[in-house]
């Protein structure tokens, strides 16, 4: 990543509802680009939801996002079903602070109300992710 641009992740929200007789987590992320440079910058941005539940009566529904996910063949055949978000987006030269360029987006875990889920920042960064991101970016490196 270029040296003038910093991105930061934000959990806005975390709402837990029982609905019948399952237990619902509503998850609201923001992702926030600032470019401190005198150049547009436009990049792909990453985000990543839960996939592979091992448990078949998890279930996780992507909501409302600010952007439209990238669209580029490869990463929805490829990506996107392993639950990575990709936005390709523009940052606009000397944005920083209130003007920063902003990605919102939310989801949905609804699982029986008896389990307990818990996600890797709860429970303290998780190796396995990491190991996957690091996969996926050496992957990418001879798909494009």
């Amino acid at each position: 990543m270029n040296s003038q641009l910093r991105a930061s992740r934000e959990l806005v929200e975390k709402k837990e509802d029982i609905v019948g007789g399952n237990r619902q987590q509503s998850f609201h992320y923001r992702l926030t680009l600032e470019n401190f440079s005198e150049d547009v910058a436009e990049l792909q941005l990453y985000d990543r939801i839960p996939t592979g539940m091992e448990a078949a009566d998890i279930r996780v529904t992507l909501g409302e996002m600010s952007d439209k996910l990238s669209n580029e063949a490869l990463y929805v055949e490829r990506e996107h079903p392993r639950g990575i978000l990709r936005w390709d987006v523009e940052v606009a030269a000397r944005s920083a602070g209130p003007e920063a360029r902003k990605v919102e987006y939310r989801y949905t875990l609804e699982f029986d109300r008896k389990l307990t889920v818990v996600t890797p920042a709860e429970t303290g960064k998780s190796p396995q992710a990491r190991e996957q991101f690091e996969d996926l970016m050496k992957s990418r490196e001879w798909a494009y």
